[in-house]
C-alpha cells in the first residue's frame, strides 16, 4: 500500500512539473517568435525606407517623412497602398505617435 502511495505521489509530481514546464516553454517560444517578427518588420521597413536598420533616429525621421507623404494624398493608388503599409509598420514599431 505504501509503495502504491509513493508511486502515485511521484506520478503526480512529475505530471505537475511537466505541465508547468510545457507552459513555460510555450511562453518563451511565443516571446521568441514575437521578437523575430519585430526584427523582420524592422529590417523590412529599413529596406523599404532605404535607411540603416541600426539607426533608430534615421528610421524615425524616414517614417515621419513617409507619413507626411502618405497624408498628402497625391500618390498613385499603388504608391498610396505602399505608403500606408509603411506608416502602419512605423506606428506598430512605435516610431510614430
Amino acid at each position: 500500500m505504501l509503495k502504491a502511495l509513493i508511486v502515485t505521489a511521484c506520478v503526480v509530481v512529475i505530471a505537475v512539473g511537466a505541465y508547468f514546464a510545457w507552459g513555460e516553454f510555450i511562453r518563451i517560444d511565443s516571446e521568441r517568435q514575437a521578437a523575430e517578427a519585430r526584427t523582420r518588420v524592422w529590417n523590412g521597413l529599413a529596406r523599404d525606407l532605404d535607411v540603416d536598420a541600426a539607426s533608430p533616429e534615421a528610421m524615425r525621421t524616414a517614417c515621419t517623412k513617409s507619413a507626411a507623404t502618405a497624408q498628402a494624398g497625391q500618390l498613385s493608388p499603388e504608391a498610396q497602398t505602399t505608403a500606408d503599409r509603411i506608416v502602419n509598420a512605423c506606428q506598430g514599431l512605435g516610431l510614430l505617435s
